[in-house]
């Protein structure tokens, strides 16, 4: 397989559609004696995992990574500051994004990771190393990047070719151009200062959404600061009683994943 740098020096440092697709078509016809694997990131091909199994097969290796629901509904909403906070952009992308997530949790081929997780236990960083076997690549760019980092602040800066999408907001496209010119940390959780008691009501509000929050084990995160949130809602009874039940016990979960293809590819 090639490695890490290989494959990202054949991409185009910029996609502005999918559209081109056609310029990954070109580069991998013209590349087909020297790479034998593409990386491509998009959070939206999560809508997409039965698609790209059945037609990349057993070869196919898959990395979805989950963030707080909580961080994810502020910062879609920086990006569509027009949308409904509760609409198929913000919440419920988050909501019906990872529902169709773990439909394929028990497939092999797919490695569901939480972003707080890349973080553990450096200098190993354990996470890391494991998703780098899931998609049989070499760990050494890896011991590369950290040692790099390392060395000293000039070191850790690089220069950005990120662009959002045309429908971003100026001040998300910024955002993160600012974070992928930082060193490798974890960033912390925004939700806890910037999130409103009436954006956390409507959270609790999506079932679907407050059960994933549980599945992925974000109930505990600054727990006090979600029942400040909450509690400022007087009038949310049933929202507040619905809360309830997940503090003194974590609600068992049942989501039904489809049944593994067995079929040879």
């Amino acid at each position: 397989f090639a490695n890490l740098a290989s494959v990202s020096s054949l991409l185009p440092p910029v996609v502005f559609s999918r559209e081109d697709d056609k310029i990954f078509r070109q580069l991998a016809k013209k590349n087909k004696k020297s790479v034998k694997r593409w990386l491509v990131k998009s959070p939206s091909n999560v809508c997409r995992l039965g698609y790209i199994f059945s037609t990349l097969g057993r070869d196919a290796r898959t990395v979805a990574l989950v963030r707080d629901g909580r961080d994810v509904m502020i910062s879609l909403l920086e990006r569509y500051p027009d949308e409904d906070p509760a609409g198929p952009l913000v919440l419920g992308r988050w909501a019906n994004d990872n529902t169709a997530l773990l439909l394929y949790e028990r497939d092999p081929r797919l490695q569901i990771v939480r972003y707080e997780d890349l973080f553990l236990q450096p200098p190993h960083y354990p996470t890391l190393r494991k998703l780098l076997r899931h998609a049989h690549l070499d760990e050494n760019p890896l011991d590369q990047m950290l040692a790099d980092y390392g060395k000293s602040e000039k070191k850790r800066r690089h220069k950005s070719s990120f662009r959002s999408s045309a429908t971003a907001s100026k001040e998300h496209t910024r955002l993160r151009q600012n974070q992928t010119s930082q060193p490798f940390r974890r960033a912390p959780p925004r939700w806890p200062v910037q999130m409103t008691p009436e954006l956390a009501a409507i959270f609790v509000q999506n079932q679907v959404a407050y059960d994933l929050l549980d599945y992925f084990d974000y109930l505990d995160t600054s727990p006090e600061v979600w029942t400040r949130l909450l509690s400022t809602q007087p009038a949310q009874k049933q929202t507040l009683s619905f809360f309830s039940k997940y503090v003194r016990g974590k609600k068992q979960i049942q989501f039904k994943p489809l049944p593994l293809d067995t079929s040879p590819s």
